[in-house]
């Protein structure tokens, strides 16, 4: 357990709108989770998962073989260049890279926002101008929304970027 995990929980798990949520490092970590919390007290089951192979589909809808995966590789891509070819992982799941938003102003700060989907869910990552990735997830069957978590996640990394990080 990371000591952030308590803070994680506090700012987006225990709002509500977001049913895990984690912090990754871009600058030295290279998009690795540091800090995780999630609503069923399983935050790094929720946002990590070993490197692992997953079947890649073509744009014909037929397997094309294996890939190996990264998690931390397919946050860093998704966050610095709007785009995860394989998807973006997070603790096994896949999400698709649907709205990259490059210089988002919130208050008084600038984040990159990439905003993921997947079936009934998804995740948005912010990455602060410190180099910190705020990941936050969100379940539609829990009656969680983009919106709401969208707005967490962003109090939180102004919260992050105010404090150094």
């Amino acid at each position: 357990m990371s000591d952030w995990d308590p803070v994680v929980k506090e700012w987006l798990v225990d709002t509500g709108y977001c049913c895990a949520g984690g912090i990754a490092n871009v600058s030295a970590e290279d998009g690795v989770v540091f800090a995780a919390a999630a609503d069923d007290d399983d935050g790094w089951s929720k946002l990590y998962k070993d490197d692992h192979e997953e079947d890649t589909i073509g744009e014909d809808g037929n397997a094309c073989g294996k890939v190996s995966i990264n998690e931390a590789s397919t946050i860093k891509a998704a966050v610095d260049d709007g785009s995860a070819p394989n998807g973006v992982w997070i603790g096994g799941q896949k999400y698709k890279v649907v709205r990259p938003e490059k210089g988002f102003e919130y208050n008084d700060c600038t984040f990159d926002i990439t905003m993921c989907a997947r079936s009934k869910g998804g995740a948005h990552l912010i990455k602060t101008p410190n180099g910190s990735i705020v990941i936050a997830l969100y379940d539609e069957e829990k009656e969680q929304d983009k919106g709401n978590s969208r707005t967490s996640a962003l109090a939180f990394a102004e919260y992050l970027h105010q404090s150094g990080y």
